[in-house]
C-alpha cells in the first residue's frame, strides 16, 4: 500500500504541477512579442543584409580579381612577345648599322678615291703645278675631237715665258709638267694623270 501511495502522491504532484505550469506559462509573455525582440530581429536583419551585401561585394571583388589575374597573365605573355620582338629589332638595327658602318667605308674610300682623282686630273682652265695641280705626266682622258691647245710656261710670267705648248687635232696628247710651272688647256677637255 506503501507503494500505490507513493504512485497516487506522484500522480497529484504531477497534476499540480502541470496544472502549475499551465498557470504559470499563461502568467508569461510570449518573448517574440517584446519591443527587445524586435529591435534584436531588426539589428540581426540588418546586420544579415550588410552581411550579404558584403557577400555579394567579396563575390564582385573575386569575379574582378579573376578577370584581373587574366589580364595580368595576357599582359605578361604580351611582354614576352615584346622582349622577343624588340630582341629581333635589336638584331636587325645592329645589322643596319654595320651595313651602314660598310657603306659609309665605301663611300670613304669613293671619296678618297674621287679626291685623288680629281687632284690628279686637270680641266680647262689656267692651274699653277705644285699648288692647284699635282706634277707629273698626264694625258687626256679620251681622243681629242676638234682642236685642243695646251701650254706649259714658267710660274709667275702670265704666260710670257712659254716652254712648250701645242695645238692637238686628235690623238690623246701627253704632257709632263713640274713644281714651278703654269698649265694652260683649251677645248681638250680632261687630263689624268699616268701611273
Amino acid at each position: 500500500m506503501n507503494k500505490n501511495l507513493k504512485l497516487a502522491g506522484a500522480g497529484v504532484l504531477s497534476l499540480v504541477l502541470l496544472g502549475g505550469g499551465a498557470g504559470i506559462g499563461s502568467a508569461i509573455t510570449d518573448p517574440t512579442k517584446s519591443e527587445e525582440y524586435a529591435a534584436l530581429e531588426s539589428e540581426n536583419r540588418s546586420k544579415q543584409s550588410k552581411v550579404d551585401d558584403l557577400t555579394t561585394g567579396l563575390t564582385a571583388a573575386q569575379k574582378k580579381n579573376e578577370e584581373l589575374e587574366g589580364d595580368l597573365r595576357a599582359a605578361e605573355d604580351r611582354e614576352d612577345e615584346l622582349a622577343i620582338a624588340e630582341a629581333a629589332v635589336k638584331k636587325r638595327e645592329d645589322k643596319a648599322a654595320a651595313t651602314e658602318a660598310a657603306v659609309k667605308k665605301r663611300e670613304d674610300a669613293v671619296k678618297g678615291a674621287e679626291t685623288a682623282k680629281a687632284a690628279s686630273s686637270i680641266t680647262d682652265g689656267s692651274w699653277t703645278v705644285g699648288r692647284t695641280v699635282e706634277a707629273g705626266t698626264y694625258t687626256t682622258d679620251r681622243a681629242i675631237v676638234g682642236s685642243c691647245y695646251w701650254e706649259i710656261s714658267t710660274s709667275g710670267t702670265n704666260g710670257d715665258d712659254i716652254l712648250a705648248n701645242d695645238n692637238v687635232s686628235g690623238g690623246q696628247p701627253t704632257v709632263t709638267i713640274a713644281n714651278g710651272q703654269d698649265f694652260k688647256s683649251k677645248r681638250c677637255g680632261t687630263w689624268v694623270i699616268l701611273g
